[in-house]
């Protein structure tokens, strides 16, 4: 092989300059791993002994492969160097299958039969195999690999064999870009590809590995190595190392909304960042006569912002605040205020619920599909992305029916039973259907409102009148004394906030917030990033006392 050597520029903002290089021996990369040709691989060691350098961007800090290779010297690489079989069985392991469906139990919420699903790069199709089997008939791979493709045919998946045939096939709900931008000379190209292919209320899910993970950083702009040898550090085939901040900062910069950056994909280890991501959605505002909502403030809760995130899309005059302690009297005081508001339907949600800004556009269209006087109650749970997993969301009431609850309430007052129950009794009695529920997605709830009341915080603006949580929040960073919030203290906050079972003096300590002594910042987002919940966190710490005592 001739191999010719040319030199990059960073591919995230083109500069040609760098701060610091490291080389990597080709050993650290290929003792672990077991899926290359051994004699390819003496002929790539070889040639490319030298050229496995790494350099960090002067001026955004990205880190890549100095070097590249030629398109005939990527497909070696990629379809003889990289042996197929052994790939494939890599990849059908039990433990990699049962997180893919763990995976789709996530996504199928946001999603329809009738969505169309794109698997860009999708090596051997095991996302798509998932979906398809369960009903998912517009479902689409597209791969550069021929041993790949031909897997894929002989497996009956949809092909898209070039990008003009991708482009011709959009657009496209959900696009699946798994671990492939690490690989690709010209991200942000296939970002913007995305970008024109994506419906307007499509997803983008991306998984990278997590540069955090793979390398020690220095608050001289410099990196090093590792001590124990990580196939991901490849310079040959991963060219781009993104951190959680890096890829969040480049999805924002391409127009995308982020909604979730870890917290999706429940991994044992942080080696990855996964990121969904959508385009920007514009409010839509609706007519009062349509829709009236009822916000239930339960004290504890900051509802400013829920508030503000509701009147998008709903005229002030048709908003009402109220307090609540999910009695079944609450219930009637609000279904009243439905009642003499005039609107076709009644939306009621919690003070900690956060939605798109065309959710209630899409609530309204969802129940006129429904007969007028042919239901009571549609349940609209919402997908929260900062714990990962269904929440309440938003209840929204036909008001034809709210005078015939009421009164059913009042002649069954003595019956000893909850809300709920009750509400199952009037649908039973009247004959009314119970849809089923129809999930909607919201950006956030505590990851919000802690962004939120960091601000509030750093303005003075939260005071012991702010009660609840606001003030709970600021009496936590006065104790600490902790000054100059940036984004790893803010982690640290919000696991320690949304998550009660959380001792907050073992996690600072843990973290090393000290009396006016800021976190490290890469430390700490090595370590917080992507935590979704108390065994995650638990074993984090575990794992990092571990390391520091190696």
């Amino acid at each position: 092989m001739n191999f010719n050597h040319n030199v990059r520029y960073c591919p995230n903002c083109g500069s040609e300059e760098t701060i610091h290089e490291i080389k990597v021996p080709v050993g650290y990369f290929t003792s672990s791993n077991d899926t290359y040709d051994k004699n390819i691989l003496r002929e790539f060691e070889t040639n490319l002994a030298n050229k496995t350098t790494l350099v960090k961007c002067a001026s955004c800090s990205f880190i890549y492969s100095k070097y590249m290779l030629d398109n005939d010297q990527y497909a070696k690489l990629y379809d003889f160097l990289i042996v197929p079989e052994l790939s494939l069985k890599k990849n059908n392991i039990s433990s990699k299958q049962e997180a893919i469906k763990s995976f789709f139990n996530k996504i199928e919420p946001l999603l329809n039969k009738k969505s169309r699903i794109l698997d860009y790069a999708c090596g051997w199709g095991s996302f798509l195999k998932i979906f398809i089997s369960n009903g998912f008939e517009e479902a689409f791979a597209f791969e550069y690999s021929q041993s790949r493709r031909e897997y894929l045919r002989q497996n009956n998946i949809s092909i898209l064999y070039n990008l003009e045939e991708l482009k011709q096939n959009a657009p496209y709900d959900f696009i699946i870009c798994n671990q492939f931008l690490e690989h690709d000379l010209n991200f942000n190209e296939t970002l913007e590809l995305f970008q024109s292919i994506l419906s307007e209320t499509g997803y983008i899910w991306i998984a990278v590995p997590n540069a955090l993970t793979l390398f020690d950083f220095h608050h001289d702009d410099t990196f090093a190595l590792k001590s124990i040898p990580n196939k991901d550090v490849n310079p040959w085939e991963h060219v781009n190392h993104f951190t959680p901040d890096t890829l969040f900062e480049i999805l924002k910069n391409k127009g995308f909304e982020i909604f979730d950056i870890n917290t999706l994909w429940r991994v044992k280890r942080l080696y990855n960042t996964h990121c969904l991501t959508s385009k920007p959605r514009k409010p839509v505002l609706l007519r009062k006569d349509n829709i009236h909502v009822v916000i239930q403030s339960i004290g504890a809760r900051i509802l400013d912002i829920v508030y503000e995130n509701v009147r998008q899309q709903i005229e002030p005059s048709a908003i009402t605040v109220t307090e609540s302690d999910g009695s079944r009297e609450s219930a009637n005081k609000i279904l009243s205020i439905g009642e003499k508001s005039g609107a076709r339907y009644l939306a009621v949600l919690n003070a900690d619920v956060l939605l798109f800004p065309d959710a209630f556009e899409y609530m309204c269209y969802e129940a006129d599909k429904y007969a007028e006087d042919s239901f009571f109650c549609i349940k609209f749970p919402l997908y929260d992305k900062f714990i990962g997993r269904i929440n309440e969301g938003v209840f929204l009431y036909n008001t034809t029916y709210i005078t015939k609850f009421l009164s059913f309430l009042e002649n069954n007052e003595n019956l000893k039973a909850t809300f709920n129950d009750m509400v199952q009794y009037f649908l039973e009695k009247q004959n009314l259907l119970n849809p089923a529920p129809h999930y909607i997605i919201g950006k956030c709830s505590y990851f919000q409102y802690f962004r939120y009341l960091i601000q509030l915080y750093s303005e003075s603006k939260i005071t012991n009148e702010n009660n609840g949580v606001a003030y709970q929040f600021a009496v936590s960073m006065e104790q600490k004394k902790i000054e100059n919030i940036d984004d790893s203290d803010f982690f640290v906050i919000c696991e320690t906030l949304a998550n009660p079972h959380l001792d907050a003096d073992n996690i600072l300590a843990e973290l090393g917030l000290t009396e006016k002594a800021p976190v490290d910042i890469s430390r700490a987002s090595s370590i917080i990033d992507g935590l979704s919940n108390n065994l995650i966190m638990r074993k984090i710490f575990t794992e990092e006392r571990t390391m520091r005592k190696n």
